[in-house]
């Protein structure tokens, strides 16, 4: 229908009119361009992996881990975690990917050199999913429990990683750790594990970084997270650092 003023009680305007008219036929032409995109070889497996639709799904859980599927209503307002598809997360994404992502979301379109780019990317996540899948299935058989619930133990571990969280009560470190027969230990508190406290030269307190760590500690819990066994430790006393595990300078 043209535009007539006579029908728009003075409210529209013949620039917002044709600005409608331009917007509808850019959205018929990206609906035109992604049907020619789509019917390419691999066209689909790229677009939902760049959207994570189909066979990359991203998965939405409620507070009680239950999977959220549907269109219920409320559906955004109950999603408490969200968990991207394995091989998503396994992907690097680099400037090449991005650049790939926004002209699919500008013009509904790649070249076939960019989708072999894009699938070559997408099997080398496949592959290196698959060989986490074996470690992680060989570190569930290997894994164990360490000491006793309820008994205070010395520990001398490896520092594996240290994860800052910022809560209502302030900074949590959870330090993720390895005895000598690589079973997990982890402290949650606020003390960072890796962050030793050294005397300077000069007299002033520094902190150095430490990938080893000796402490006494109460067993918490026998836990499992993934299938791994976990020892969960608190109140840990008589911290150490080995010399042989601490950086020569400071952090």
């Amino acid at each position: 229908m043209a535009f007539d003023p006579k029908f728009n009680n003075g409210d529209a305007c013949e620039g917002r009119y044709a600005k409608g008219i331009k917007r509808n036929m850019m959205i018929q032409a990206g609906k035109g361009r992604r049907k020619k995109f789509l019917a390419l070889p691999n066209a689909q497996r790229v677009w939902d992996f760049m959207f994570e639709t189909g066979d990359f799904q991203t998965k939405y859980y409620d507070e009680y881990d239950n999977e959220l599927v549907g269109d219920e209503e409320n559906y955004y307002d109950l999603i408490d975690r969200r968990e991207p598809h394995p091989t998503y997360k396994t992907v690097w994404w680099n400037d090449f990917l991005r650049a790939m992502k926004d002209n699919l979301e500008q013009w509904d379109n790649l070249t076939e050199k960019q989708i072999a780019a894009v699938i070559k990317m997408i099997d080398r996540a496949d592959e290196v999913k698959a060989e986490r899948e074996i470690e992680a299935e060989a570190e569930r058989e290997r894994s164990d429990h360490v000491g006793v619930v309820g008994k205070r133990q010395r520990f001398e571990l490896d520092i594996e990683v240290c994860i800052k969280y910022e809560g209502n009560f302030g900074t949590t470190w959870i330090n993720i750790m390895r005895d000598a027969d690589d079973n997990k230990i982890v402290f949650m508190g606020a003390r960072k594990m890796a962050s030793c406290e050294v005397q300077t030269e000069a007299g002033f307190v520094d902190w150095i970084q430490c990938t080893k760590v000796s402490f006494d500690a109460m067993v918490k819990e026998h836990g499992e997270r993934d299938g791994v066994k976990q020892t969960i430790l608190q109140r840990p006393t008589k911290i150490e650092w080995p010399e042989e595990g601490r950086a020569k300078e400071a952090v």
